[in-house]
């Protein structure tokens, strides 16, 4: 089984890009939201507490809105965060991946990916890239975003021209180049790629 990596800045639509995965069969892991689900977590209510403040935990624990704003201040904090929060959501990863044994490969959906250096630990990266621009407009049309949070949003991404570097493939998601078949595209190569490993394993 191969772990496939998918990425793509803030509006790219790599959401869009793992659903048609989803479709073709492919199981996908979205990192984001187990993310966000272990801000349920007492190991993790307990550190966020530790690191920006009492003020923070809400009645319903985390106030998400309050270290936003904290993280927004004083943005060295996100990437203590990210160190802390990262690791387990690979942990969470790798037991999610003990059932998909099976198939030819899966995938790991994480909007920083490559921002966290975990993408070393997969086979391949998938890239979703879109005009800064075309992307804005996406956002503040259908997510109804300010200007000024989406540029806090984009300031803790690389540009595109970073991850293409290290992306083994590229969707370009730009109006100008069809989605779908460019997603039918990769899946053939990645299907290919695993049988030449089923292959190299029976030698």
């Amino acid at each position: 089984m191969l772990k496939i990596g998918l990425t793509g800045g803030i509006g790219s639509g790599k959401s869009t890009v793992a659903e048609i995965f989803k479709v073709l069969g492919v199981p996908v892991f979205v990192a984001d939201e187990v993310a966000k689900s272990l801000l349920n977590d007492a190991e993790v209510i307990d550190f966020y507490r530790k690191t920006l403040g009492n003020e923070i935990i809400g009645p319903q624990g985390i106030d998400k809105k309050k270290t936003a704003a904290i993280l927004f201040q004083q943005p060295r904090l996100v990437e203590k965060i990210n160190a802390f929060i990262h690791p387990l959501v690979d942990q969470r990863f790798d037991v999610w991946c003990d059932q998909y044994t099976t198939v030819p490969y899966v995938i790991k959906e994480s909007a920083i990916l490559f921002e966290t250096g975990l993408y070393k630990k997969l086979d391949f990266t998938l890239l979703v890239t879109a005009p800064v621009d075309l992307r804005i407009d996406r956002l503040r049309t259908a997510r109804h975003m300010d200007i000024a949070e989406i540029n806090k949003r984009m300031q803790h991404q690389w540009p595109d021209e970073e991850k293409i570097k290290l992306a083994s493939w590229i969707i370009y998601n730009d109006n100008q180049h069809a989605v779908l078949p460019q997603v039918l595209d990769i899946h053939q190569q990645i299907l290919s790629l695993t049988e030449k490993q089923k292959m190299g394993t029976k030698q």
